[in-house]
């Protein structure tokens, strides 16, 4: 299945990026642990990123940058 259609199957309403050639990747982490957790602000600025998975700060984060929309 593609991204297109895994956004759809899903019903997302955000775009999800094939990055099957890491070409994204390399840009967010030097880790490249996965799963790589990023949120990118209404400005397009990364606010989070971690490798690994961490339920709470993942929330906090997403929490903050809801809470800065204009």
């Amino acid at each position: 299945m593609d991204c297109a259609s895994w956004g759809e199957t899903f019903n997302l309403s955000f775009p999800v990026l094939d990055d099957s050639y890491y070409n994204i990747f390399p840009m967010i982490t030097d880790d490249y642990y996965i799963p790589h957790n990023l949120v990118i602000n209404h400005e397009m600025e990364v606010v989070y990123s971690v490798g690994g998975y961490d339920h709470s700060s993942l929330v906090n984060s997403i929490q903050s940058a809801m809470q800065d929309l204009p």
